[in-house]
Order: C-alpha cells, then structure tokens, then sequence
C-alpha cells in the first residue's frame, strides 16, 4: 500500500518527526578536554574536521573537511564566520571575543611553528609544541561552547561519554607514540 501523504512514514500511518541536521559538532566539555589532553593536542584537530564534515553534510557544501582541517589556520576565519552566522541563526549572542579567537589561534599556530623551529635541533622541542599547541586548544574550546548552545546543547550531553570508538583511536595513537619512542630511543626526552 502507498502512502503519499506528506509527514507520514511510508510503512506507518502515523506522522514521523524530520530532525533538523546538526550543522556542528557537539561534545561536552569534559570529553573534550580528556581526549585532547590525553591525545596530547590531537583530538583538536579530529574536533575540526568533524565540525567540517557536519557542516558539509548540513548545508550540502562542496568543501573538503579534509583540506580544511590540513590546513586550519588558512580557515580559522571562514570556520568563525559559519559558526557566528549558526549563531545568529539560533539567536545567540556571540560576543565581541568571538570576533578576535581567529587572530589568536593563528598567533598561537605561529609561535607554535617558532617554538617548533627554535628547538629542534636542541632535544627539547616537544615541550614546547605541546604548550602552545594546548593555547591553540583553548581558544578553539571557546566555539565549542558556542556550537553547543546554538545547537541547543550548552553542556553537550548527547556526546558526553566516551565511547569504543574513542578508546580505540587513544590506544592506538598510544601505541605508535611507543613504538616511535622505541625506535628512536628517546632521542628527543
């Protein structure tokens, strides 16, 4: 039997809910701060793509999550621009700090990329990177939380916990850091 009434599932008579896209991605601030540090600054970036690839998916762009997370620095401002008009849409006020985090997590990249060059040939450089690349994150934490409560989540509770899928990436980027450090002897501690 065909059911050509609008609202209706096709095998129920009764109307089923369209569920508006999320146009970001969603994370409690405790999950957020538990896999970046203990991925040692990595999850921030997994963070950025899958903001891309919701927005992708969202508003059916032709944009590559991919490129744009290789190469955050380059959209940091175009990344403000779509969360600040998701904002706006939502009708949540961004404030003026909003307007100022791209120009700080590119300074943040740039010193990043200094400390990195100041010392790599001196054995101590990770120390460095790790540092700034945590500045970077705290900057990118302030549009998490505005992602959050546009997308009528503030604390982000439907992705609070950690799941398998996070477990096993963390164990297994734990595992190469223990391999490289076996292989290179610890050249750089």
């Amino acid at each position: 039997m065909e059911n050509e009434e609008i609202g209706k599932s096709p095998n129920e008579e009764a109307p089923y809910e369209i569920k508006e896209e999320a146009k970001f991605y969603v994370v409690s601030s405790t999950k957020f701060w538990i896999l970046t540090i203990v991925s040692l600054g990595f999850y921030a970036l997994v963070w950025y793509y899958k903001n891309w690839e919701a927005y992708k998916i969202a508003t059916r762009s032709d944009i590559s999550p991919f490129w744009r997370t290789v190469a955050f620095p380059y959209f940091a401002f175009d990344f403000r621009d779509k969360v600040k008009e998701y904002c706006d849409e939502k009708n949540v006020s961004a404030g003026s700090e909003f307007d100022i985090l791209p120009y700080v997590i590119i300074l943040s990249y740039v010193l990043t990329s200094l400390e990195f060059q100041r010392h790599t040939g001196k054995g101590n450089f990770h120390y460095g990177l790790f540092e700034a690349n945590m500045a970077i994150v705290i900057f990118q934490s302030r549009f998490r939380k505005y992602i959050n409560i546009a997308s009528g989540d503030e604390l982000g509770e439907s992705n609070s916990k950690l799941s398998l899928e996070n477990y096993f990436w963390l164990g297994l980027l734990w595992f190469i850091i223990i391999l490289l450090f076996m292989f290179l002897k610890a050249k750089y501690l």
